[in-house]
């Protein structure tokens, strides 16, 4: 059964998507794990391409704030002042996690009482984001955005009735150039 974006406004229906099979998830998991697999194991990381990719997003989310703010409106019944407002404060935490992650995520000598002591930032492995309706890019970006900068690929499963804005989060991230399968929906 295809899922189905109603405008909450009038009741239209806006778009149909065909929801993920089982098999189609189980590629979608394993292409997660063989990317961050290659990454980690004797490949060069990532990293500068995905702060490069995420100040991109922050760019394509700031000029096409309008745009998102009216397909949030309109899948979820938002008004539109608060919807450019939510996009408007992804393109910030892009911005953020872009000139601040290798910094954040540098590691650092700490104090103990052994001889030498450190904390490091590793990434862990995919991650699943399931995220609810209410606020359809903030969820999605400040969940995906430090993960994918700590070089974690991050797969979406958002609240069906905000799919169209799923889509349009990982076309901003497509079109910013992260790296293929780092972010699936």
């Amino acid at each position: 059964m295809p899922l189905q974006s109603i405008n909450p406004a009038n009741g239209e229906s806006i778009a149909e998507y065909e929801a993920h099979s089982e098999k189609e998830i189980d590629a979608m998991l394993d292409r997660s794990y063989d990317l961050f697999y290659s990454l980690y194991h004797g490949q060069p990381t990532p990293y500068p391409q995905i702060l490069t990719a995420v100040g991109k997003a922050a760019d394509l989310l700031e000029s096409r704030s309008a745009e998102f703010g009216l397909l949030i409106c309109r899948e979820m019944g938002k008004p539109v002042s608060q919807a450019v407002a939510e996009v408007e404060k992804c393109a910030v935490l892009c911005r953020y996690y872009a000139e601040n992650a290798e910094t954040l995520l540098r590691p650092r000598q700490i104090a103990t009482e052994s001889k030498s002591s450190y904390v490091r930032y590793d990434p862990l492995g995919p991650l699943l984001a399931i995220m609810p309706w209410n606020f359809p890019f903030w969820q999605v970006f400040r969940a995906a955005v430090p993960a994918l900068c700590a070089g974690n690929p991050v797969i979406l499963k958002h609240a069906s009735n905000v799919t169209g804005c799923a889509f349009k989060v990982a076309e901003v991230f497509a079109e910013a150039g992260l790296p293929e399968h780092l972010f699936q929906v």
